[in-house]
């Protein structure tokens, strides 16, 4: 007995889902090396960090080389951890928009 075919649906012969098949796994094979590149890329560079203490005790953290980067934390280990995502966070943003990371002189 044939396959009964809903309404507004078509069978599609074997080869093709093969080849969406294969599609799918290129696909997923893709992400994986953008995920691997993604993240060997932001741990290449590495920046200076300028952790300041001030009066009230909290620690005002900045980094030179990318303008506009700054958070605080209320503890040296805090301002630290801060420190780490306001860098990503802010490389993240660059690329988004299509700028280079800037790259600090020695």
């Amino acid at each position: 007995m044939p396959h009964q075919v809903p309404q507004g649906f078509e069978l599609y012969p074997q080869p093709i889902l093969a080849l969406t098949h294969a599609l799918f796994n290129d696909i997923l094979q893709a992400i994986e090396r953008f995920r691997s590149r993604k993240d060997r890329t932001m741990n290449e560079y590495q920046f200076t960090v300028i952790i300041e203490r001030q009066p009230e005790g909290e620690y005002l953290v900045s980094v030179p080389a990318l303008p506009g980067c700054y958070t605080e934390g209320r503890t040296l280990e805090e301002a630290r951890e801060m420190a780490a995502d306001a860098i990503r966070a802010c490389c993240a943003s660059l690329l988004k928009h299509g700028e280079p990371i800037p790259v600090e002189s020695p």
